[in-house]
């Protein structure tokens, strides 16, 4: 997860005190029309190479034959006006769509499924992740939510919603995939690039703007030892996960 720091708040008065104000970036929703409310141009009867739906998701399989349909849904649905139907002939048959990842980032994937008949299962896939198969287990004539943790291991990585069995007709609605809450750390540097401070075990903080001094995190201008510094040039450093994403130059009064 992105990230940057803002301008050190300081206050040196009565006592010391510095506030680190900072923004998490990206935590918005990364799957396009995972509502599957937007139109739809149907798969009905087409079939032969990668057709785009025209509502954020693609066809998925070798659809070949002429028979498969992935149209909208305006019965059989979770949440809003519409679902996306897959009515395929095939395994591993059904839809698709990419997002841009960041690599290392955590995320999380929470979709809904219905199948009608046969069997759906949910896969990621990626270059370097490879086919991660979430749940092959789809069967119910329900809304069944199915939810799964994961690290990115590409700049880009695909959702697929795809048959099991050689034919299924199944339902997809509501895909989430957002960023998981990101461990931040801030390291303390003098002016001879010395560390004299590391401030951690804040816990994973999702996406969002810390600006307040309630949100932001908070140094009482003492080293590692317990000793107070003194006025000077000092340096913060910004890890997120464990990546250097920004520093900033401030002084001490």
């Amino acid at each position: 997860m992105p990230g940057f720091l803002y301008v050190p708040d300081l206050k040196r008065a009565a006592y010391d005190q510095v506030w680190f104000r900072y923004k998490l970036l990206g935590g918005n929703n990364r799957i396009g029309n995972g509502t599957m409310e937007d139109e739809f141009n149907d798969l009905s009867g087409g079939g032969g190479g990668t057709v785009n739906l025209a509502n954020g998701w693609s066809n998925s399989g070798a659809e070949t034959d002429g028979t498969d349909t992935l149209d909208e849904e305006n019965i059989i649905v979770h949440a809003g006006e519409k679902s996306q139907k897959c009515d395929v002939n095939a395994a591993n048959e059904g839809i698709s769509e990419g997002i841009t990842s960041v690599v290392n980032q955590a995320y999380t994937l929470e979709c809904w499924v219905y199948v009608e008949s046969g069997t759906a299962q949910v896969q990621l896939n990626g270059t370097n992740l490879g086919t991660v198969v979430v749940d092959d287990t789809l069967t119910e004539a329900l809304w069944t939510r199915v939810a799964y943790d994961f690290t990115a291991l590409d700049v880009s990585t695909t959702v697929l919603f795809l048959s099991k069995t050689t034919a299924a007709k199944f339902y997809v609605d509501d895909v989430v995939i957002t960023p998981k809450g990101s461990a931040v750390v801030l390291s303390i540097l003098d002016a001879g690039a010395v560390p004299r401070k590391e401030i951690s075990g804040l816990g994973a903080r999702p996406a969002n703007d810390y600006v307040s001094r309630s949100q932001a995190i908070f140094w009482d201008t003492k080293d590692t030892g317990g000793t107070p510094l003194g006025s000077g040039a000092y340096s913060v450093i910004m890890w997120i996960d464990g990546i250097a994403v920004d520093l900033r130059q401030f002084n001490l009064p």
